[in-house]
């Protein structure tokens, strides 16, 4: 552990998440292990070492599973039930079925395992499961809620919860929603999950008015006025301009944008809102839009966007307010499409 923070060259355990040479280490992770995210890869870290520093300062708990003594350790015998991995302890032996199931919908949100897998783990008796595990479910399930505290289970709707409790329902739990959210807030609560480690973990949160998009109903009053001579974006007309007129390219220009925080969602919507006319853009909110993506997904190469990115969430956030049936993997194809065409104007 103390190589790998040395590589990366941080100080403090929440530096883990805005590393910028966690990419080297990746290269590492990939050729071992080519299923593990770097999202995921973040996460291992950030617990692992939180977990042996809380160790160093508990003696008293520590003590109870690791003896300091000069006895010959024994060997490893506890297997994960998730990763198969064996350990000299698990943190958790989770036996309620409530539990289970919350760390297998979080396993399933993670694209580690299909519904079917799930069967075994649900069954009767005990499950040991790795520390790292247990906030890996958390903080994904919290991630596809949209929520970045605790008190924000309560404030969630049927519709945020619709995507979970598919899931849910296709475990056969017989738990709604209300139902699903009181364990969930329960094992969290349980597994001493606090706001700063989810803030610490790069969630956000669709009730944080700075950080979530504000869907504004149609009005006459939120329509503005787009210029067809000016740039959709500015709306300067001294600076070299392209004329756009397809959806799917307006789009692109309009969510990158709206990641850079050069335009707003309000200004944003009569653009796309103008379907059938051709739109001036300066060459450079062009530019700078396929710059806002490919930094909002924290990837370099057009090759390296897939709609399964760990960051793909929150740039869809953006474009299903601009168009909500839209589907990510669609989205990374008009993506790909924009940038063969437009990554080389000048």
């Amino acid at each position: 552990m103390d190589q790998i923070f040395k590589k990366l060259e941080i100080s403090t355990i929440n530096d883990v998440f805005n590393c910028a040479k966690i990419e080297q280490v990746m290269n590492i992770v990939r050729t071992l292990r080519p299923e593990i995210s770097k999202r995921r890869f973040e996460i291992v870290l950030y617990n692992m070492k939180n977990t042996k520093i809380l160790h160093q300062k508990n003696t008293k708990i520590l003590s109870s599973s690791i003896k300091a003594t000069t006895e010959t350790p024994k060997p490893m015998s506890n297997i994960c039930a998730l990763c198969n991995l064996q350990r000299q302890r698990c943190e958790l032996n989770v036996r309620q079925i409530n539990e289970k199931l919350i760390i297998m919908v979080g396993w399933i949100l993670l694209d580690y395992c299909s519904i079917k897998e799930t069967a075994r783990f649900l069954e009767p008796g005990g499950r040991l499961v790795c520390h790292e595990h247990i906030f890996e479910t958390i903080f994904e399930v919290f991630e596809t809620l949209q929520i970045a505290q605790m008190k924000e289970i309560d404030m969630c709707s049927e519709g945020q919860m619709e995507k979970i409790m598919k899931i849910v329902d296709s475990l056969s739990s017989g738990i709604n929603f209300k139902g699903f959210s009181a364990c969930l807030r329960e094992f969290a609560r349980k597994n001493k999950v606090t706001n700063g480690d989810l803030k610490n973990a790069g969630l956000t949160s669709q009730f944080d008015p700075e950080k979530s998009p504000k869907i504004e109903e149609n009005s006459e009053k939120s329509i503005l006025q787009i210029s067809t001579t000016r740039c959709a974006i500015c709306q300067k007309s001294q600076n070299p301009m392209k004329i756009i007129q397809s959806q799917n390219e307006k789009l692109v220009i309009v969510v990158g944008n709206v990641l850079r925080g050069v335009v707003t969602f309000k200004k944003a919507k009569p653009i796309l809102a103008m379907s059938d006319q051709p739109l001036n853009f300066c060459v450079s909110h062009i530019t700078e839009a396929i710059d806002g993506i490919f930094r909002a997904l924290q990837r370099e190469k057009i090759d390296e966007i897939r709609d399964s990115c760990p960051y793909m969430k929150n740039v869809m956030i953006v474009v299903n307010v601009m168009r909500p049936k839209l589907s990510s993997g669609l989205f990374v194809k008009i993506f790909q499409d924009f940038v063969k065409i437009h990554s080389k104007i000048q």
